[in-house]
């Protein structure tokens, strides 16, 4: 019996999530935080893709890259984790109950 990819798969969408954000934050990438928004909203949305690819539950995935993003923005600081949150909400191409469950699981 193989070993499931799931445990991997999440671990590399966490880190890549916290490397995402924290490149763009570094270089000030994002004046408006455009650019952070829109990189946590690809990382999930790549998250999802690689679930896909290799059969694995894409809303775990899902899961774990909405909850890695939003703990690299809150590790970040100022307005990074709203500008995170509001386009993770605002993203048509994620599965919104998962980012409004994660959401809402960060906020208490």
């Amino acid at each position: 019996m193989r070993p499931s990819p799931l445990p991997v798969l999440l671990k590399v969408t966490v880190f890549a999530a916290k490397a995402v954000l924290t490149i763009l934050k570094k270089e000030a990438a994002a004046e408006t935080g455009t650019d952070l928004g829109k990189a946590a909203v690809w990382v999930v949305e790549e998250a999802i893709e690689s679930a896909q690819t290799v059969g694995v539950d894409a809303t775990d995935a899902a899961t774990a890259a909405v909850s890695g993003a939003i703990r690299a923005a809150e590790k970040i600081g100022g307005q990074t984790a709203s500008i995170v949150r509001e386009a993770l909400l605002g993203a048509a191409t994620l599965p919104r109950d998962v980012v409004e469950r994660v959401l809402k699981g960060s906020e208490e």
